[in-house]
């Protein structure tokens, strides 16, 4: 089956546009993970690591916001290219898009369920430990 050529345009348009949420999606994902990991090596007081942690869950909400449109669209133009047919350039664009507009938003989405299927909401036991004011009872 062959493609005229206004079909050919909207699936390099859908390829395009996948191939940038895709691209976008990555990397707001790769940048989280960066400052996940500079918080981690560097020596912050508690209110910057933890608003430096608050710009990474953002920017990973981010990833996964970009990044599901991004595989949908590409899935939606790989539909239509082995459907109606398509150039291996436009092929190749989609399944980069594919790829990268799912990278992100699967483990963010894994990140996620382990949070919340395996966060625990017992808090941790209190170590009682005797304090040195206290005089211990005698026997006498």
């Amino acid at each position: 089956v062959v493609m005229d050529a206004e079909s050919n345009r909207k699936i390099a348009r859908l390829a395009t546009i996948s191939l940038i949420l895709g691209i976008l999606s990555f990397g707001l994902f790769l940048f989280a993970c960066l400052i996940l990991i500079w918080i981690k090596l560097s020596p912050f007081d508690e209110f910057r690591a933890l608003a430096l942690l608050g710009q990474a869950a953002i920017l990973f909400l981010g990833s996964l916001i970009l990044g599901l449109p991004g595989f949908v669209i590409a899935f939606i133009a790989l539909t239509r290219i082995r459907k109606e047919g398509g150039d291996h350039k436009t092929l190749r664009t989609v399944i980069i898009g594919l790829v990268l507009g799912s990278v992100g938003p699967t483990i963010v989405l894994i990140f996620l369920a382990y949070i919340f299927l395996f966060n625990s909401s017992v808090p941790p036991p209190v170590l009682i430990t005797p304090s040195p004011l206290v005089p211990l009872p005698t026997g006498g």
